[in-house]
């Protein structure tokens, strides 16, 4: 359809005791429908594949409504790049409307395109306000200055990604944090990292 949409990966964790087979008392599951991204990432190919189906925010909200997730505590939102969707807000409204027991929702963005995410996040943010949720973004760095945009595939990727952290730290309701992938470009350069998370009193992880 010319009118589709880029979706994300959706991950889901389930309160304690959720079904009597559960191996571990938060058990998990992973849905990954066809995604895209405008990274280049040398760690990750998915920026490669092609569309296929898309669901929409109603649709979702149908899937969810399912007795399956009635014990979902947690939803991350992840990728591809989620902010590709321009219906990103309504995403999150239809995972809020739909989980009874939803205590926490979650995303991780690359920051290229940050005054759209910048928005996005705003308004899903007084969403989760008003429904007593509590919202963790998380923004890809893996290195400082061009070591990130190297890693990324995308030239001033690192500029993005800090504009994009100064304007939300001033917006409320939002747990804010860098989260860095590491590979054989970064890898000698994490310590640089660390020391310039340290000197602007930034949380990250590493993995």
């Amino acid at each position: 359809s010319p009118h589709s949409q880029p979706f994300c990966a959706i991950l889901f964790q389930f309160a304690p005791h959720a079904t009597p087979a559960a191996p571990t008392p938060r058990p998990r599951h992973r849905s990954q429908p066809p995604s895209s991204c405008n990274s280049h990432c040398v760690m990750c190919n998915i920026w490669q594949r092609e569309k296929e189906f898309e669901f929409t925010p109603e649709q979702l909200e149908t899937v969810l409504k399912n007795k399956l997730f009635e014990h979902v505590e947690h939803v991350g939102v992840t990728g591809g790049e989620p902010s590709l969707r321009d219906d990103l807000p309504e995403i999150f409204s239809a995972i809020i409307k739909s989980l009874p027991r939803l205590q926490s929702v979650s995303m991780i963005t690359n920051g290229i395109e940050h005054e759209k995410i910048f928005v996005q996040i705003k308004e899903i943010s007084q969403l989760c306000a008003k429904n007593n949720i509590y919202f963790n973004v998380m923004l890809s760095l893996d290195g400082v200055n061009d070591i990130h945009d190297v890693n990324r595939g995308v030239k001033n990727n690192f500029n993005a990604v800090m504009t994009l952290y100064k304007a939300l730290s001033c917006v409320d309701n939002i747990n804010l944090l860098i989260g860095c992938t590491i590979t054989k470009i970064n890898v000698w350069e994490v310590d640089s990292l660390l020391d310039f998370l340290k000197e602007n009193n930034i949380y990250g992880r590493f993995r």
